[in-house]
């Protein structure tokens, strides 16, 4: 009973609880995926360090401040409580840190005196003394300077397990200094860069984020850890930061058979061509690498939400399709909507079948009661912003909890806003950009829904409210003509506004009410639709909806058209989203978008520059994200029936790539079932 997810559990009020966990007091690892929450499966969400800073300093530099500091504070005793406390917190993990990687050193070196090759041996010896330098040293070369940050990668996750894990930041821009000096000097060679790009790539992927909470273990298929690599972008004086490492990078993921690292490569109206088709050729490999983010989009909007425009051209990418300001800016795990189970709670006056038809959600009525579409849509509005207020009720309680269990002082050691605080990372720290947010997940099934009464019942009047309830509540059995009806009425993500000015409307009420309602410190939330895997658990609770969609099958992911829903192309699915987007909000981040393109479309050199000139419309609407499955049909069908001669296939699930025989065969087949775009 010391644990934070039971202290967690027992803070929250019944109502809240009853959407999280359902009747179940005891059994909190497993959730209703009503709106679940995920600050229990891990200690926090995703950052990125200031690399940059870290290597020029040296651990050293941390370890002899913190030391000095702890000494000073033990005069006073307030000031050891206040203060001192955390220093020798720091220092002894820095001093750990400094034994961990020494330890390296000394197998290096037993290693070493047993090798009989000689070009072995000196590679031995020369990463045992990389190992005892930058165990408090700033790194001297580039070398150096990759296993610095490795074992800052590896020593913390040792210390928390962060939800998306740590992202490995701009690596081309904090590994170039030194690359360029170690070329100059003679000690480099570009292929000797590469080869230690990959064993880097290689550690990372032999680190599997396993989770121990079964609903966490749901919406992490895939075992997925995300130390996302960011290149290209912006630099922080607003001018073109692609260089030679970027390239490097890109050429290091070709043909390297492994799913990590996650690649993430930013992209702004002035991204060089070359920069644009490199990217696109190595997207054409299948692997789904490198994914897209728009520094169009998201420097303004770091800028609205109070960072300095310094802070903001640095961000980079950490998770699935998030961003961080570099070394500034952390968050607790936050909650996920099921917006699946808010359509069934309007279509049944806010209960719910999974929760044995109890009243969980608001009582807006029977919809079989209302004269016009405006008071369905007004109840569908109202369950979902019910939904919202539970999840910043609930994150609320997390983040009043949390720093009470949890405490991660190399993390804080490692942050500036921490040290200047004195304070552990999961504290409240004033200067810190905090950016607690509410997930959407199955936006288009809500809004697809939602254009399907409109049409059916209250235009074209083919069918009664009552017979569209008894034809979900029966699962469309003997209901086919009708729900075929539905099926072909209006859908989001083929730029028609029948259906995107009601996806606009959704979007702008949880804009509306979150920018009023702020977080325990009185931060803002922001309103995102990510959705990692959890559209296959959560439509697996959620009985069959007005769009067609049949009980238990997935709902729609990310920002992204519900399955089968798309007729106009992805250009059209790009348009759709601009339209969606409500602008006038800050309140607002991640959006992830999956696209699945066949290999035919892109082959060739025209291809590639059908793709480079799609990604460039997509940077144009200020879009935040795209990745892109570039693979057919079959092969999914191919590998379903043969695993094992395709246990080396990588595809792109959500903001991360896996193997696709390792996943369950229910999100193979939402996989399989995404469109695939024969043309742009």
């Amino acid at each position: 009973d010391k644990s934070y997810a039971k202290a967690y559990v027992t803070a929250l009020p019944e109502s809240t609880r009853l959407f999280i966990y359902g009747e179940d007091k005891e059994n909190y690892s497993k959730q209703q995926f009503v709106l679940t929450t995920s600050t229990t499966a891990r200690s926090s969400l995703n950052f990125s360090y200031d690399y940059a800073t870290i290597l020029k300093d040296g651990i050293g530099k941390y370890k002899a401040e913190a030391k000095k500091r702890w000494e000073e504070s033990l005069s006073d005793p307030a000031t050891y409580i206040n203060e001192g406390i955390f220093w020798e917190a720091t220092y002894r993990v820095a001093e750990a840190f400094g034994v961990y990687a020494t330890r390296y050193g000394e197998e290096a070196d037993r290693q070493a005196a047993l090798e009989k090759d000689p070009k072995r041996k000196k590679e031995l010896e020369t990463i045992a003394q990389n190992c005892y330098w930058v165990a408090e040293n700033p790194p001297e070369t580039f070398w150096q300077a990759m296993q610095l940050q490795w074992f800052i990668i590896a020593f913390a996750r040792i210390e928390q397990n962060g939800g998306a894990s740590l992202g490995s930041g701009r690596m081309d821009q904090t590994m170039l200094p030194y690359y360029r000096k170690d070329i100059a000097e003679g000690r480099l060679t570009r292929e000797q860069a590469k080869e230690l790009f990959e064993c880097y790539w290689l550690n990372l992927a032999q680190c599997p984020n396993i989770k121990l909470d079964e609903s966490a273990g749901k919406m992490y298929e895939g075992y997925a850890h995300f130390e996302t690599v960011t290149i290209g972008g912006l630099d922080k004086n607003g001018k073109d930061a692609t260089n030679e490492l970027s390239y490097l990078i890109l050429e290091s993921k070709r043909g390297f058979p492994m799913h990590y690292p996650d690649l993430a490569a930013r992209v702004h109206v002035g991204s060089p061509e070359k920069f644009l088709t490199a990217c696109a050729e190595v997207v054409k490999d299948g692997q789904g690498f490198p994914k897209f983010f728009n520094d169009e989009e998201i420097v303004p909007l770091y800028v609205a939400k109070g960072a300095n425009r310094s802070q903001a051209l640095n961000y980079s990418c950490s998770g699935c399709a998030e961003v961080r300001v570099v070394g500034e800016s952390y968050v607790n795990g936050c909650a996920y909507m099921n917006l699946g189970a808010l359509v069934e709670m309007t279509m049944h006056d806010g209960r719910l079948k999974v929760l044995d038809n109890r009243q969980i959600g608001l009582p807006t009525g029977d919809p079989r009661d209302f004269k016009t579409f405006d008071e369905f849509f007004d109840a569908m509005k109202a369950q979902t912003l019910n939904a919202v207020k539970h999840a910043i009720i609930q994150q609320i309680i997390a983040d009043r909890v949390k720093p009470t269990k949890c405490a991660a002082p190399f993390c804080s050691m490692l942050t500036k806003v921490c040290r200047d605080a004195h304070t552990d990372i999961h504290k409240y720290i004033p200067n810190s950009i905090r950016e607690p947010f509410i997930d959407q997940v199955g936006f288009a099934t809500m809004v697809d829904s939602a254009a399907a009464i409109k049409k059916v019942v209250f235009e074209d009047k083919t069918a009664t409210m009552d017979e569209v309830v008894r034809a979900i509540d029966a699962n469309f059995e003997g209901y086919e003509p009708l729900r075929q009806r539905l099926l072909n009425a209006p859908k989001y993500g083929n730029n028609d506004p029948y259906a995107d000015d009601l996806g606009r409307e959704l979007d702008l009420a949880v804009e509306a009410y979150v920018h009023a309602h702020r977080g325990l410190h009185g931060e803002a939330f922001s309103n995102r639709l990510v959705p990692i895997t959890n559209h296959i658990p959560a439509g697996a609770v959620v009985g069959a909806t007005p769009d067609g969609r049949k009980a238990g099958d997935y709902i729609s992911e990310g920002c992204s058209a519900a399955h089968g829903a798309e007729h106009s192309g992805p250009t059209a699915i790009l348009v759709s989203n601009k339209y969606v987007k409500n602008e006038g909000f800050s309140e607002r981040a991640a959006r992830l978008l999956n696209l699945k393109l066949s290999p035919a479309l892109v082959a060739g050199p025209e291809g590639t520059k059908r793709l480079v000139s799609f990604i460039r419309t997509w940077c144009d609407l200020r879009l935040w994200h795209v990745q892109f499955n570039i693979i057919n049909k079959d092969t999914l069908l191919n590998a379903q029936k043969k695993p094992e001669k395709y246990k080396d296939l990588i595809v792109r699930v959500a903001g991360y790539s896996a193997y696709f025989t390792e996943l369950t065969p229910k999100l193979q087949d939402e996989l399989i079932e995404r469109c695939e775009h024969e043309r742009l």
